[in-house]
């Protein structure tokens, strides 16, 4: 069984900390695979909900109102998607633009402004969440 020994003065060399710094910079974030599946779920279910809600207007007679409730749902469940979806991107969009500011020269104002964008971008939105909510109800 061999080791293979590291050199310790390389290991600390500045091309050594650049080429670090060049692999945490070129990470990419990526649309997430579970929002991508969710959205498609939910976009299928809504477009089946408007369509039954507009075909046969007024003919249940059981309850005409229905076709009323299932364009509601249809629209609030559209609503919701474009939200989130739109809220997503805008966080993937950020992560890959506008890199942590580093370095010994870094402004304080400047770093404070890119926390506080970074903060309010890794947020829930909760105007979704009211969505969801308004559809348990109905």
């Amino acid at each position: 069984m061999s080791l293979k020994m590291q050199n310790l003065e390389e290991l600390h060399t500045a091309e050594a900390e650049d080429q670090d710094l060049e692999k945490n910079s070129t990470k990419v974030d990526k649309f997430p695979i579970s929002t991508i599946i969710f959205t498609v779920i939910i976009l299928f279910i809504a477009a089946l909900f408007l369509f039954l809600g507009v075909t046969d207007y007024k003919t249940c007679p059981e309850d005409p109102r229905i076709y009323i409730w299932l364009n509601i749902v249809a629209i609030l469940l559209f609503l919701e998607r474009i939200i989130s979806v739109s809220h997503v991107y805008t966080r993937v969009w950020f992560n890959n633009n506008c890199p942590e500011p580093t370095g010994m020269l870094v402004d304080k104002s400047v770093m404070k402004k890119w926390m506080k964008k970074h903060d309010q971008l890794n947020r829930r939105p909760l105007f979704p969440d009211l969505i969801w909510l308004v559809m348990i109800f109905l």
